[in-house]
């Protein structure tokens, strides 16, 4: 009950505070029920004059104490709630400009770096097919079933030559880059962090 200064109830606080109302509480309803047991009076009554516990002003003061937390806990609940509103808000103002971005900067990269496939027309493609209706290993030097081909790839960092003809297409993935990056994305780390306290996420 922390009648004793130097030995308090562990914590957290709050718990604390709770568990030594409900102790009180206890005691106090106890000597109300059970007030004719002897033993049960003189412990109260140690209890009451030699540790000094008030129990009536104890309990009102914890209640109060516990009625105040409650009130700051609640405020920064709502708090919380009102700025997951803000970051939900936000959020639905600028996901179609970010997708935009997204969207636009793929297609950059697609046009920069394209794929293999991509390399070839359709009408290419059909020629290849019309010329080479069947695969022979022979004809490309595998002679059975247990020949293999060695395939040599470089592994190194790409680069991309800048020249007239994708000068345009740089600037603007660079554009699309910063606006990310300068804009959006401490926007980005906010909400993920607001979201994340509330733990709705």
């Amino acid at each position: 009950m922390e009648s004793d200064p130097k030995k308090p109830l562990p914590l957290p606080s709050r718990a604390a505070k709770k568990l030594k109302m409900k102790v009180l509480q206890a005691i106090q309803n106890w000597k109300s029920k059970y007030g004719n047991l002897n033993r049960l009076t003189l412990a109260y009554n140690f209890i009451k004059h030699n540790m000094k516990v008030d129990f009536a002003d104890a309990l009102k003061r914890n209640k109060h104490e516990l009625e105040r937390q409650n009130a700051r806990e609640e405020q920064k609940a709502k708090q919380l709630r009102d700025r997951v509103n803000v970051a939900k808000t936000e959020m639905e103002d600028h996901v179609d400009e970010i997708s935009r971005i997204v969207t636009e900067s793929s297609n950059c990269f697609s046009l920069l770096i394209p794929k293999p496939e991509d390399l070839f027309s359709s009408e290419d493609k059909n020629k290849e097919s019309q010329n080479n209706p069947t695969f022979e290993p022979r004809e490309h030097g595998l002679t059975g079933p247990l020949s293999s081909i060695t395939v040599q790839l470089n592994t190194g960092a790409l680069k991309i030559r800048r020249n007239e003809d994708n000068a345009p297409i740089i600037d603007n993935l660079k554009e699309h880059c910063a606006v990310m990056k300068n804009k959006f994305l401490p926007k980005i780390k906010k909400w993920v962090d607001v979201i994340s306290k509330s733990g709705k996420g």
